[in-house]
């Protein structure tokens, strides 16, 4: 995460900010979502500019992917390419074998 959110005197109280960050712009008709890598937030029109800017400095920085839940998705998603990659391995040892086998390699 960048230390150039990190104006506070602790991490704690910089992940304090941006959960009243968060709680206000919600309040204040707000949505964020995950779209692929980024954490997208939607605002009405008539938004804070101050707010707005906060939370995207937040955004930019990483702070809003693990604070919305991006991790957890990370997770799933990283599960899924190993497993892929156990398959692709598998696959590449399977045909190795049935090419040694049938004289092919």
């Amino acid at each position: 995460m960048s230390a150039a959110v990190v104006a506070h005197p602790s991490f704690r109280h910089a992940w304090l900010e941006l959960r009243q960050l968060v709680r206000e712009a919600v309040a204040l008709g707000a949505t964020f979502r995950i779209s692929g890598a980024d954490i997208v937030i939607d605002t009405p029109e008539s938004f804070p500019m101050r707010l707005r800017d906060r939370l995207q400095t937040y955004q930019e920085s990483g702070w809003l992917w693990p604070d919305l839940g991006g991790e957890r998705h990370d997770a799933d998603a990283l599960a899924f390419a190993a497993k892929l990659a156990r398959l692709r391995g598998l696959g590449h040892f399977l045909r190795s074998r049935l090419n040694k086998n049938k004289g092919l390699d």
